[in-house]
């Protein structure tokens, strides 16, 4: 927070930071009435895997900002600030090895993947949704490309 202060980022009041054992994702912002609630995966906060943690903690907080509980343009130009200041390189999705883990820590596995046919970028999902029911309607945020179902 320090930092997004120092960088005059406009992050809101989160009233919960939790860790979550359940996790299938490396963190959520949800909105609360009187603020907002950041949950972690468990797998971060285990002191060896703190770059991971501070990248999580980064992109959550940018959620909180005004028009930024999606991925859009406002957030990336957040993330982006964030990135040429820290380092840290905060984007959409990261793969275990992005956060740091083993394989052996893993959280478990995608059920369904997809690579853009332009730049290669792999996302991945755990459950069935739009992107997953009808992939056609979505475009490469990196370079508009269209995906592809690799799994």
């Amino acid at each position: 927070m320090e930092v997004l202060d120092r960088l005059s980022i406009p992050y809101r009041n989160v009233t919960e930071f939790v860790i979550n054992r359940r996790a299938k994702r490396w963190g959520q912002c949800k909105r609360l009435p009187d603020g907002f609630r950041i949950s972690v995966n468990h797998l971060l906060v285990d002191g060896q895997h703190e770059d991971g943690l501070r990248e999580t903690l980064f992109h959550e907080l940018l959620h909180t900002c005004p028009d930024c509980m999606n991925h859009g343009q406002k957030w990336k130009q957040y993330a982006s600030t964030v990135k040429c200041a820290t380092g840290y390189s905060i984007k959409r999705a990261n793969t275990a090895e992005e956060k740091g883990l083993t394989i052996e820590e893993k959280i478990r596995p995608a059920k369904y993947v997809f690579r853009c046919t332009g730049c290669g970028e792999i996302l991945e999902y755990h459950r069935k949704c739009k992107m997953v029911v009808e992939p056609w309607r979505f475009r490469c945020a990196n370079c508009h490309g269209t995906f592809e179902r690799i799994k």
